[in-house]
């Protein structure tokens, strides 16, 4: 029987490439600085010349890259409202369905294996009963309830806690909150870079907060999906000729060595920020260009393994570096805490964290994805 009604269609069905390897070792890259920055912290009592390795490098620039990285795939995530038609896009009937599907698969992606090991943290706190340097329960409690609105890096910067790294999740919502609705709202190209530009310099302005509004990677990657969906790049790529693995690797080695130097030599945190999201530019236009421009290192299983277990290894290896430094102290650090020690103590905590993440992947991650799949391709 035929309705005169509006349908409530679903959104669009687009058709895909097969996915990414090499964003997958972006990933991988990514999450790999990130988990040396912060075992070696941790983990590491003495300042000696282990520590000052990590005073020479900022190896936080995996952040960036993971917003960068983000900023993409989500611009590509939500591809059904770049192409809705301009006039009245907003009272179009499948640009509900669209936002609706954006959340929800954005919440099952993210949520339960974040829940996972915030609960961890409350159930460590609660039996340490605030000893071995775990913060008291209800500590733990109120930064889960910030982490959850989210809106962690406010407290983040005023009491910095054991959940201190989720405030890049709290950056990340904050930022799917917007997005979608520019896109709605702002249907010219000019008024969408114009907003788009103003969120790249909030995340570049230069006070004693500006790490709180780090848009600027993720505008970033929203602009390699722009030039990704308009045919620009394929064509730019197709006049690159194929590299062969040796200068692939050192091509994405020294990008990746630049990386974690830029920050500590620039002369100011604006020209170090603007090296960061530069490089991290580079590094996912050649990964979107999908031509083999970014190196495995020669290693592309346990890159691409480590790359799709990357969001569950950020998630769980502080609170197993956390665990583990306070087992030590509970029990001693023998040779009183030498760059040897260390180095073990840190790959032991790496070796555990990959073990957890691999769980948490299998068993909280992907059931839901599969429940709740994605757009493929990325």
């Amino acid at each position: 029987m035929r309705s005169d009604g509006p349908v409530d269609a679903p959104p669009p069905t687009i058709a895909h490439p097969v996915r990414n390897p090499e964003l997958d070792w972006l990933r991988a890259y990514a999450v790999l600085l990130v988990m040396v920055l912060h075992l070696a912290r941790i983990l590491g009592p003495d300042p000696g010349r282990f520590r000052a390795v990590f005073d020479a490098l900022d190896f936080s620039g995996g952040v960036d890259l993971f917003f960068a990285i983000s900023g993409f795939v989500i611009a590509g995530s939500l591809e059904p409202l770049w192409s809705l038609p301009r006039p009245r896009c907003e009272r179009h009937p499948r640009t509900r369905a669209i936002v609706r599907t954006f959340f929800v698969r954005r919440f099952w992606r993210l949520w339960p294996a974040s829940t996972l090991w915030i609960t961890y943290c409350l159930a460590v706190s609660w039996i340490s009963q605030g000893r071995g340097g775990w913060p008291p329960v209800g500590h733990v409690a109120r930064e889960w309830v910030t982490a959850v609105v989210p809106v962690y890096e406010l407290r983040e910067f005023r009491s910095p806690g054991v959940l201190g790294y989720y405030w890049t999740l709290s950056v990340e919502w904050q930022f799917y909150a917007v997005f979608p609705f520019l896109l709605i709202g702002f249907r010219s190209a000019r008024a969408r870079m114009a907003v788009l530009a103003l969120l790249f310099g909030l995340g570049l302005y230069t006070n004693e907060i500006s790490w709180m509004l780090r848009f600027s990677s993720i505008v970033a990657g929203i602009g390699i999906y722009a030039t990704y969906r308009s045919g620009r790049l394929a064509v730019a790529s197709g006049r690159v000729p194929p590299l062969r693995p040796w200068p692939r690797f050192l091509l994405t080695a020294s990008l990746l060595v630049t990386l974690v130097t830029v920050p500590q030599r620039a002369g100011s945190m604006l020209i170090g920020q603007l090296g960061l999201v530069l490089l991290c530019t580079i590094l996912v236009t050649m990964a979107a260009a999908d031509r083999e421009l970014v190196s495995d290192c020669g290693v592309p299983r346990l890159m691409g393994w480590i790359g799709l277990r990357s969001y569950s290894l950020y998630l769980c290896h502080i609170p197993v570096a956390l665990t583990l430094s306070a087992l030590l102290d509970r029990f001693g650090r023998p040779g009183d805490g030498t760059v040897r020690v260390q180095l073990e103590a840190v790959g032991l905590a790496l070796a555990i964290t990959l073990v957890l993440a691999d769980l948490s992947y299998r068993h909280v991650e992907l059931p839901l994805q599969r429940r709740y799949r994605p757009r493929p391709g990325w």
